[in-house]
């Protein structure tokens, strides 16, 4: 997957099924003669384990259908089938329940409006091939920004003669929508704390993670820094919102609101963020005037 403005992650978990081929000390099945045994997989890697088998993809926000590949394995040494052979999937939630219960999160299938896919769900893996694929087209500017979504798949049928792999036979892909400034950024500024010489002063290398909050927004992944570059602004964690033109204003819990002598903007060239926002006694005594420059996804 290419990344195109900010990252959709996708998390792919492996559950097993009572009811399925099961192995028995770490061996793989299909090395056993003649064995064809069908499988969920997270790339094209069939070394992995069941326990690494996990991948992400980077997505746009976008009203047209961009492509999340779900690939089902072959996993074979006796040779693959002569002419095309099909798996059938099914929604898996509770595989999902699992999830949230082992996890404490609160995920729900992705709904129905924000996404497209075969129906019935097959993936047809093609004569002389060990792959095949589930192509799920996920309308992104439909997705609630914020809240929890996966996808989960099973397999529940394979040609005659084929297993379903226990361990390898249901996928989750965790659906997280982050817009275009959603990333890794280091933080360099100056913060005024009038009569406290200590957190009074500029800093320099603080990390800091902007979080996708809205369709044109970002929330810090925590507060900002005094001049010392530890110690945290009481002030809430300051939300980001970006305007067409990229102007920016700054608010938080607490009340910070844009310095009004200063230009707060976004630079799309150099994907950096330059802010100043006071709150409380207002700027000759309450002041973070901070540059954010992007340095990755998160």
């Amino acid at each position: 997957m290419k990344n195109i403005h900010f990252v959709v992650l996708v998390l792919f978990g492996f559950v097993g099924l009572t009811s399925c081929l099961k192995t028995l000390n770490d061996v793989n099945l299909g090395d056993i003669m003649g064995a064809k045994v069908f499988e969920i997989a997270p790339s094209e890697d069939p070394s992995l384990g069941a326990a690494d088998r996990v991948t992400s993809a980077a997505f746009g926000i976008k009203s047209t259908p961009q492509l999340l590949q779900i690939p089902v394995y072959l996993n074979t040494t006796s040779g693959t089938y002569s002419s095309d052979v099909t798996v059938t999937l099914a929604k898996d939630n509770d595989a999902i329940a699992a999830f949230n219960k082992a996890n404490g999160t609160k995920y729900e299938f992705l709904p129905d409006s924000t996404y497209t896919t075969t129906t019935p769900l097959t993936v047809v893996i093609p004569a002389g091939k060990q792959f095949g694929y589930l192509n799920v087209n996920i309308i992104s500017s439909k997705v609630n920004l914020l809240a929890s979504y996966m996808l989960s798949y099973k397999i529940v049928g394979v040609p005659a003669g084929g297993l379903i792999s226990e361990i390898r036979t249901s996928a989750q892909c965790k659906v997280a929508i982050k817009n275009k400034w959603d990333g890794k950024y280091v933080m360099n500024g100056y913060a005024l704390r009038a009569g406290d010489a200590t957190l009074t002063g500029y800093f320099s290398g603080v990390s800091r993670s902007l979080l996708t909050s809205g369709v044109n927004s970002v929330d810090f992944s925590d507060v900002a820094v005094w001049g010392n570059g530890t110690t945290g602004i009481a002030v809430g964690i300051p939300t980001l919102t970006i305007k067409a033109d990229n102007s920016v204003t700054i608010t938080s819990p607490s009340g910070a609101m844009n310095d009004p002598s200063y230009n707060s903007h976004y630079d799309p060239d150099t994907k950096t963020f330059f802010i100043s926002f006071t709150w409380g006694a207002g700027p000759a005594a309450r002041l973070s005037t901070d540059t954010l420059v992007y340095i990755g996804s998160r």
